[in-house]
């Protein structure tokens, strides 16, 4: 910037006009002479560091202007962002329309005997700031934000593309009408004023050149951004590395492939060489369409390659690099058949590690089915075997180096944590695939170590690692890696905050299974918090993410009070630093800082040790008030220092956390005495909501644990049990009118108004939006509760009704219910019997056991009147008898003897004999439940009863002395 400021200050002022003599000093400036050739070296050099200031990574000293980000808390180094460069894009520019409308005026002892060789190196010179200023443009393409990157590429295009028309056009200048009418220069869009005869501009030297089209293609190349960036190692593998928008990405390559044709026009239209394209003209707007996300990008980039060898031009690697490219981002479902094809017609002298890891790369981003994945990562180890032994397509070894093991890691770890991801997928698979990365890990170490590489592995090698050990519940070997990269240094990299979150995982993982796993988790936060030095924490959700394992580690094992210890080591320590950071004005708050996840542990922790001790379900309430208040306390501390504070606590109520709260409630002993409770949290989530937090909008959950609340209190009973339901109900969508009430909340609803009113269960059940199968069968339910002829034909209209509608299936709850409703009724059996002959022809496979055990009941609830109830039941127990699918239950044995005994006089002969023999078909299946023996016991007579039991010990007859093979199948 300095020499920025100096250059067009004094060296090219515009005020003045600058003119310099050819081989002296400059004129008109008496204190400063200046040659020509060193003004344009200067020029030259302001503008290379300016590009060089703009390269990723670099650092200022403190004090500079532009948008810098400190890199180092606490350090005086800043660096470079995205503006920062578009600025040092303009500012090359500058310095370039500066120095090209400065004027050389030729000197009396040189006007008439020019060197030659001087002018071309002048020329040379001049073109090579021309270059380099492009070059600017370039650079700021690919380090801008897309829509600036774009603009950069713009701005490239028209500074190539002027200065073609300028060179075209310079006879047309000279032939103007008037001599004294302003020089006007269109590449640049500056008006001048005609030199004078013994005088020239500077930007009548500069002579375009083929790395003046290959710059501005590579700017176009260059600004096609991902939305996730290029980092193989993202864990989206659909879109990973592709354009922002494909239509970005197509324009980008478009443009380049126009400037391609334009250089390839001039060149045969001029016949100059220099301006002739190479193969790395072709290689530039290759890997523009590779990385355009064009659907046809892979037959552009061939057929670019074939234009390449028609025109006798030999390709280099990064032309075939550009095939594998497209190859590797296309969604082809055979694009990796077709890339090893294709690799296997490069000629063999040409084959180096690039083009090998560009195949790997292919085969590491090969999207589809696991077993698909598996056999590419396969593909990838014996390309990595066939370099080291020079088999195959390599005519000699060929070194695998640090891009090649770190590839093969990154695909055998995302295979593996995909592996975990899918259910079907056994363990063992994810744990070769974890093998397998560990494998290549140890190559790339002893690689580096042979060749004596310092930090030759990069964090993310082993972040890779220790990932598909997480995903392979393997916390012992991904400890074994971790080790390894502490003994090995400086070959291997400093574990980061992603290390050890990934090894707090790992054994955070096995916290269901291993009783010491949350205590392991434990001492690696603390190692943590030991080894990694203050200054190089980043305190972002990586240190959010590692606390919240080891406190869901504890939850899991039910050890709640230590988690909550954990948690208030956290609140307490970020309390203390949000403090100091108020008082010492500073911009952030450096310390773990706990988000909802962290409350929501515990207090899911609460509501298991609810479920399991009701008993002590007070006192568990009574922390998770505390926890709820401590968060409401943090979220509105948070909220009043956001404008002043970043990284502040992301602790924010929901309504999760509300009704984990009210579920808690429900499962205490005494609901009574949570109801008021239960009502003041819901009022204060109706609240939060109204004032600006939609994410404490009660929700459907709510209703069900108030609807819960209110049934075991007994709340809804009564005449005007459903008033409070519906108002509940009316509430909910008042307060949230998003809120997805699906089916099963109105049936929680309709079950709560129908046990105490039907008539206004029929009501509401009117209005339910797309009623279930469930919602039929509660209502069907209320109706047999009224034991009237009425209440049956209303469940059988009912049943009807869901028989002819699409959107539901009959399921055998709805059959049972149907059937209950014919009991009490006189002619019961005939109305069972009718009901399941229409449901055997219809739903054959629906039927079981239980709808004829109701049949049967019928029958032995039946008058005795009723002729008709024992030869149903007769020919009811000789289905089940026959039937493959529907076995006899002890209710159907119970159910038939109460069937023989009602209706059978106690005269007959035939009833001892029935009797007995259906008994002793119950104890021959070990269905002689206690309600077989005592129906059979209330039957028969004692001397009938006491021979059939004859097992008795003691000579006493009771259910506790028959012998358990009776009653093996109850």
């Amino acid at each position: 910037e300095i020499c920025y400021s100096v250059l067009l200050e004094y060296v090219l002022p515009l005020e003045r006009g600058t003119r310099f003599v050819d081989g002296a000093g400059a004129i008109g400036d008496s204190d400063y002479k200046c040659d020509a050739d060193v003004a344009i070296e200067l020029a030259s050099l302001t503008i290379q560091a300016l590009i060089r200031e703009s390269r990723p990574g670099k650092n200022f000293r403190l004090g500079g202007e532009g948008d810098a980000i400190s890199t180092t808390p606490g350090s005086n180094s800043f660096k470079h962002s995205n503006r920062d460069t578009l600025r040092n894009a303009k500012l090359a520019d500058e310095v370039l329309r500066r120095l090209v409308t400065a004027q050389l005026v030729s000197s009396s002892d040189t006007g008439t005997n020019r060197n030659d060789w001087i002018w071309s190196k002048r020329e040379t010179a001049m073109t090579r700031a021309y270059n380099m200023a492009l070059n600017s443009w370039s650079v700021a393409a690919a380090q801008a934000p897309p829509a600036a990157s774009r603009e950069a590429a713009l701005r490239a295009e028209r500074l190539l593309l002027e200065m073609a028309k300028s060179d075209d056009s310079e006879g047309d200048n000279d032939n103007a009408d008037d001599e004294d009418a302003a020089h006007f220069d269109g590449w640049l869009g500056i008006r001048l004023d005609s030199p004078t005869a013994d005088a020239q501009y500077l930007m009548e030297l500069v002579s375009p050149r083929a790395i003046s089209f290959n710059t501005v293609m590579t700017a176009w190349a260059k600004s096609v951004h991902g939305s996730e960036g290029t980092d193989k190692r993202s864990r989206s593998r659909r879109g990973r590395g592709k354009p922002t928008s494909r239509s970005d990405g197509t324009y980008a390559a478009k443009r380049a492939e126009a400037i391609l044709k334009l250089m390839i026009d001039i060149s045969s239209e001029a016949k100059d060489y220099h301006l002739a394209p190479t193969a790395a003209s072709f290689g530039i707007v290759m890997q523009a369409w590779a990385k355009s996300g064009h659907p046809e990008a892979t037959s552009k980039v061939l057929k670019l390659l074939d234009d390449l060898q028609h025109r006798n031009i030999r390709p280099t690697v990064p032309s075939y690099v550009a095939v594998m490219t497209s190859f590797s981002r296309s969604d082809a479902v055979d694009a990796v058949h077709e890339a090893d094809q294709f690799f296997s017609t490069i000629p063999g002298d040409i084959i180096n590690a690039e083009l090998c890891n560009a195949l790997i790369g292919v085969h590491a981003r090969v999207k589809g089915k696991l077993s698909n994945r598996y056999v590419s990562c396969r593909r990838i180890d014996e390309i990595i075997e066939q370099m080291s032994s020079g088999d195959g397509r390599f005519i000699e070894q060929v070194i695998p180096d640090r891009i090649t093991y770190g590839t093969a890691i990154m695909a055998w770890s995302m295979l593996a944590n995909d592996g975990a991801a899918d259910s079907t997928e056994p363990l063992s698979t994810t744990r070769e695939c974890a093998e397998r990365a560990r494998s290549h890990f140890n190559h790339l170490l002893h690689m580096c170590g042979h060749m004596q590489i310092p930090h030759g592995i990069s964090v993310h090698n082993l972040n890779d690692c220790l990932r598909a050990y997480l995903a392979a519940r393997m916390p012992a070997e991904a400890e074994s890696v971790f080790s390894l990269s502490i003994q090995n240094r400086p070959f291997t990299p400093r574990p980061d905050t992603t290390s050890y979150s990934l090894i707090v995982q790992a054994h955070a993982s096995c916290a269901t299974h291993e009783a010491f796993a949350a205590d392991m988790a434990l001492y690696w936060l603390r190692q943590f918090e030991e080894n990694v030095p203050e200054k190089s924490r980043r305190y972002d959700f990586s240190d959010t993410q590692l606390w919240n394992a080891v406190i869901d580690a504890f939850c899991t094992r039910n050890k709640v009070s230590k988690a909550e210890e954990l948690l208030q080591e956290m609140i307490r320590r970020y309390e203390r630093e949000l403090e100091y950071s108020i008082s010492e004005s500073r911009s952030e708050v450096r310390a773990p800082r706990p988000n909802t996840h962290s409350f929501a542990s515990c207090l899911s922790a609460y509501l298991r040790l609810a479920e399991e001790e009701p008993s002590s379900a007070g006192e568990y309430a009574k922390r998770a008030e505390n926890l709820i208040d401590k968060m409401e306390e943090m979220h509105s501390k948070s909220r009043q220092q956001a404008q002043s504070l970043s990284r502040l606590a992301r602790v924010k109520p929901n309504s999760a956390v509300y009704n984990t709260l009210l579920s808690i409630y429900s499962k205490a002993e005494d609901v009574q005495a949570y109801l008021e409770k239960s009502e003041d949290v819901f009022e204060r989530m109706k609240r939060k909501c109204s004032e600006g937090n939609e994410s404490c909008a009660p929700d459907k959950y709510t209703l069900t644990c108030l609807l819960n609340m209110y049934t075991k209190s007994n709340v809804l009973e009564g005449k005007d049990a459903d008033a409070k339901a519906i108002y509940l109900l009316r509430e909910i969508r008042s307060a949230n009118p998003s809120a997805r009430l699906d089916v099963a909340v109105y049936n929680a609803i309709l079950k709560n108004i129908a046990s105490a009113n039907r008539e206004r269960a029929e009501e509401f059940f009117s209005t339910i939006p797309e009623r279930s199968t469930a919602s039929y069968s509660i209502l069907i339910s209320a109706c047999g509760r009224l034991g009237t002829e009425e209440g049956a034909n209303r469940g059988l209209e009912l049943f009807d009704e869901l028989d002819d509608s699409s959107n539901t299936t009959i399921d055998a709850a709805v059959i049972a219910h149907v059937l209950l409703c014919q009991l009490k009724l006189k002619d019961s059996p005939i109305r069972a019997k009718s009901f399941l002959e229409k449901i055997e022809s219809r739903y054959p496979n629906t039927v079981q056991a239980r709808h004829y055990n109701i049949a049967l009941q019928a029958c032995a609830e039946a008058d005795t009147s009723c002729a008709e109830a024992l030869p149903i039941a007769m020919d009811i127990f000789n289905k089940i008898e026959t039937s493959d699918t529907v076995t006899a239950t002890d209710a159907t044995y119970s159910n038939l003897l109460k069937v023989l005994a009602r209706h059978i006089p106690a005269d007959d002969k035939r009833r001892t004999a029935l009797l007995s023999g259906i008994f002793k078909k119950a104890a021959k299946r070990g269905c002689v439940s206690f309600f077989v023996y005592d129906a059979f016991r209330k039957a028969t007579n004692p001397s009938v009863y006491k021979r059939i039991l004859k097992h008795g010990r003691g000579g006493k007859v009771s259910y506790s002395n028959i012998p358990q093979e009776w009653k093996r199948s109850c």
